[in-house]
């Protein structure tokens, strides 16, 4: 199957792909499986797609919200 074949992870060899697959398998039949690591890899490999498919990324800045403490005279932003 060609689930691996989109991996950033597996391109850089920082992943086994078969061992990521096994796991993979296993959790969905319901045998023990490191779900926090799969849980991490899964969410990785999701943001790293967006950002490679994102046309547009910009960030815009806003106001900042000003407190005064008038125990310590400073201001924070």
């Amino acid at each position: 199957m060609p689930r691996a074949e989109a991996s950033r992870f597996a391109e850089e060899n920082l992943l086994d792909p078969a061992a990521a697959i096994s796991a993979l398998d296993g959790a969905t039949r319901g045998e023990p499986a490191p779900l926090a690591v799969l849980h991490t890899l899964i969410g990785t490999e999701l943001w790293l797609t967006t950002l490679l498919t994102a046309r547009h990324i910009w960030w815009q800045k806003t106001p900042g919200h000003q407190t005064y403490s008038s125990e310590s005279g400073i201001l924070f932003r």
